[in-house]
């Protein structure tokens, strides 16, 4: 396992948000994480990368305790892509160099230029290169960011949201390259994701959050109505459209 979860508890003050979370992943896989908003999703992406710092519980990268490592170790192995870009006053090459960072110690060399380049390729944005982050759509900026996170060449790729506020089409554009990067690159990759259906199109494992607390994890066997129902509090109908796993919410 690239990545193993142990017994995660985090609050914000007396608040609990996360109580003992624990799961494990696979290099290769996408992992989508579901529940209805508060439910933990956005803590526990960045309990893992250390952004915050869990009460009990360990995050082990290949057997390796995270929290013993250094900020720049961890960004060596784990990309982050927040639900917003705060500075858009950078070029797109630019914005997406910033994610070798970690090996760069005094100057960009010939190799870091090349990594950022492939990145922009991988997300289709060769022709924006130039341009300064703040003129792009919001499908192109999502597609920055994670060009950014690409560059780090990670093992775990954490996304937050990373459709929300995109079109039908740039949804389904960002979350086929997140997968073809998955597959092709051999990178764990775990989703905070809000729609069930395009969880269901483009996951592999699910872990079903509700409040605070793992319900279900596993493959898309474990997406039943009955886990539907506990986690969203809505009754669904589960089917298929155009060879696609689909959930239709009935009733009033």
């Amino acid at each position: 396992m690239i990545l193993s979860v142990e017994g995660i508890t985090f609050g914000y003050r007396s608040a609990s948000v996360l109580g003992g979370v624990s799961f494990s992943m696979e290099r290769g896989t996408v992992s989508a994480i579901l529940g209805v908003n508060g439910a933990g999703k956005s803590t526990l992406l960045k309990c893992i990368n250390r952004i915050l710092r869990p009460a009990k519980g360990v995050v082990l990268l290949d057997e390796t305790d995270l929290h013993k490592m250094t900020q720049t170790e961890i960004a060596r192995h784990i990309g982050y892509v927040p639900q917003k870009y705060a500075d858009n006053r950078l070029t797109v090459f630019d914005a997406v160099l910033l994610g070798r960072k970690p090996y760069i110690k005094w100057a960009a060399t010939k190799r870091d230029i090349e990594i950022a380049e492939n990145a922009i390729r991988a997300m289709k944005l060769e022709k924006f290169v130039l341009r300064p982050v703040s003129e792009l759509s919001g499908g192109e900026m999502q597609k920055v960011i994670i060009a950014r996170a690409l560059a780090q060449e990670p093992d775990i790729l954490l996304l937050d949201e990373p459709t929300s506020n995109l079109d039908l089409k740039n949804q389904v554009d960002v979350m086929n390259l997140i997968t073809g990067v998955a597959r092709e690159k051999k990178v764990a990759v775990v989703i905070s994701i809000h729609d069930l259906n395009l969880a269901l199109r483009f996951a592999g494992v699910f872990l079903l959050l509700k409040n605070g607390v793992i319900r279900e994890c596993g493959g898309k066997e474990s997406i039943t109505t009955r886990i539907i129902r506990e986690v969203y509090d809505v009754d669904v109908v589960l089917g298929e459209v155009g060879g696609y796993p689909v959930a239709i919410p009935v009733g009033p």
